[in-house]
This record gives structure tokens, sequence and C-alpha cells, in this order.
């Protein structure tokens, strides 16, 4: 089953399409700095919000919201957007949250580890 994808979408995926071949062809292929082209990847922003189960008795959850467009960084740039996931903390408890951010979290064969808090945003590398 194919899903219809939006501009939006389209742009998105022409881009992580076009990181994930410039990255195979050369591991710094996305730092714009090749000689060829100026372009750059890392722009694409994955992110999660973690925030206490809906039903009010589980433990946290983390909730994936769908990929943006963004400014880059030089860890995305170096190593492709889908190796950064952006945690956002909501309204939870501070005791939980750190627990929970001791431990790695698989999402679809990626190992993702806390690497940076900035404000209420987590960089999470893999």
């Amino acid at each position: 089953m194919t899903i219809p994808l939006n501009e939006t979408q389209r742009k998105i995926f022409a881009e992580l399409d076009w990181e994930d071949t410039a990255l195979s062809i050369n591991p710094y292929g996305a730092l714009g700095s090749d000689g060829v082209t100026a372009r750059y990847g890392g722009s694409v922003h994955f992110t999660a919000r973690l925030a206490p189960d809906p039903s009010g008795n589980g433990p946290l959850k983390t909730f994936l919201l769908p990929p943006k467009r963004g400014t880059s960084c030089k860890l995305a740039r170096r190593f492709g957007s889908d190796r950064i996931l952006r945690l956002r903390v909501g309204d939870v408890d501070p005791n939980e949250a750190d627990a929970f951010l001791r431990r790695p979290m698989v999402l679809e064969n990626h190992v993702f580890e806390l690497l940076l808090v900035k404000d209420v945003s987590l960089l999470i590398f893999l």
C-alpha cells in the first residue's frame, strides 16, 4: 500500500535520500566541503516527545512527531539527520525523566543514547 505524500514530505524524504547517497559515497560528503558542490546535509529534524502514559498508570512514553526541515548542525551534517533525535520533555517528574534518559532507547534498529541537554530539548545521538 502506498501512502500519498504532500510536497513538504516529498522534499524531506528527497533530502534524506540525498544525505544517504552523499554519506555512502564519502563519509564526509554531507559537510558541504567536497569541492564539487556547496550543498550540505543535516537539515531534517527528527523529534519525539517524552510524556506520561495517557492512561495515567504506566511508565513514560515516547511519542514520535513528523520529521521537519530546520537548521543543520555539525553532527547531523557529519553523520546524517537520521542519527540525531531531539527529545522534548513535557510535564514529567524530573526523577522519572532522569531514569528514562539514562537507558539507551531503541527505535527501528537504531540505538540512541543521551548526548547533550539543551534547554527543553535533549539531543540524543546514535
